[in-house]
């Protein structure tokens, strides 16, 4: 049997205005969350990272990240969905390689998460994402705010990042909604799911501040 050989690897990290580019600039325990982010990127994928931000915050955000990725402006008035096309159509340009889409917002990735969705790309599936267990109890409420019943979470899962897409999968999904995972179930897309991290969970910024500071310096 052949052993399928791993594909070259693409990233989109947007930065609409919508996505808040001056909190991902802003450094938390020295360095910036948009850095973070591209860390965990650059380990796998390397030269192949775009870092779609729009204009007004293009050199602030060129200056931080230097030679991790390629940035490239887009329109201030696009939203997440615009940023991501444009850092696909600009990759599209080169080859169409399954692509990895980041979000700042969930800066502390660890490796093995990412691991797990490049090994389900490379397996041949066309949307894969990181997830987690509910474990908080979740109540169902009515129209006046009373909870009228629990919900069962056995089967709730939490999606993180980095999400991996076939190229041509992805560019297809971006016309159909604003939530590519959305608009892959819609379309009867089969969505597989990795193990996820509790450390790759979202954090808003700058409101989170002080407890992504705490949780990066206990683990030096």
């Amino acid at each position: 049997m052949t052993e399928r050989s791993a594909p070259e690897l693409s990233a989109v990290l947007p930065l609409s205005l919508e996505l808040n580019p001056e909190s991902a600039c802003v450094p938390i325990a020295g360095q910036a969350s948009v850095v973070r982010a591209l860390g965990a990127l650059h380990r796998v994928v390397a030269s192949r990272i775009v870092v779609a931000v729009a204009e007004p915050f293009r050199a602030a955000v060129t200056e931080l990240v230097g030679s991790l990725c390629v940035v490239i402006p887009v329109d201030p008035a696009g939203d997440w969905r615009a940023s991501t096309r444009a850092g696909l159509d600009y990759l599209a340009a080169q080859s169409l390689s399954p692509v990895l889409l980041h979000d700042w917002r969930h800066p502390l990735v660890p490796p093995d998460v990412t691991d797990r969705v490049v090994a389900e790309l490379t397996a041949g599936h066309r949307v894969v994402v990181p997830v987690t267990a509910v474990t908080d109890s979740v109540k169902e409420v009515d129209a006046d705010g009373a909870v009228i019943a629990t919900v069962d979470r056995s089967t709730l899962r939490n999606v993180q990042y980095p999400r991996g897409f076939a190229a041509a999968t992805l560019a297809d999904l971006l016309t159909r909604g604003a939530d590519p995972v959305a608009a892959a179930l819609d379309a009867g897309e089969s969505v597989v799911t990795v193990d996820g991290h509790a450390d790759a969970g979202r954090f808003t910024l700058p409101a989170d501040a002080a407890l992504l500071e705490a949780i990066i310096t206990s683990r030096r």
